[in-house]
């Protein structure tokens, strides 16, 4: 599983290249970053010693597509207008829908004992479901991740 994802793999760490089918973009975005975790999990092979989960991390942890004040990544990003996508991948106002993918990529940074307020944001996560629900399938699949 991940010889196939390597190609997939920027030299930021991040995910790109069409692993989601319906969304082209080359560069790296947080939901194919998340996509790439969940694929790998699935498969039995997210080894958290791994090149790959360090370089995710990595790409995580520069803050690409993440708001600081919204304490989430994008769910949508501006560069996904510039190529072939489904409608859904358009950013619109911040990028920002609910807790997909930012449950499950903190999740992930607090596995890899990364420094910074991931274990908080899981918390305020899950009052919220709790509270709330899941918007989505997709975001519940974050959460059971998480």
């Amino acid at each position: 599983m991940v010889k196939a994802l390597l190609p997939f793999q920027n030299a930021d760490g991040g995910f790109g290249h069409a692993l989601e089918p319906d969304n082209w973009n080359p560069d790296s975005t947080p939901i194919t970053t998340n996509d790439a975790l969940l694929r790998l999990y699935d498969a039995g092979a997210l080894d958290l010693n791994s090149d790959t989960a360090k370089r995710i991390a990595q790409y995580l942890l520069s803050g690409a597509e993440f708001d600081p004040h919204a304490m989430r990544w994008r769910f949508a990003v501006s560069g996904n207008i510039d190529h072939p996508h489904a409608i859904w991948w358009e950013r619109h106002g911040d990028g920002i829908f609910g807790w997909n993918p930012t449950v499950s990529l903190a999740a992930f940074l607090v596995c890899m004992h990364a420094e910074g307020p991931w274990e908080t944001l899981l918390a305020e996560a899950f009052d919220t479901l709790e509270q709330s629900g899941a918007s989505s399938g997709d975001e519940l699949t974050c959460f059971m991740f998480a």
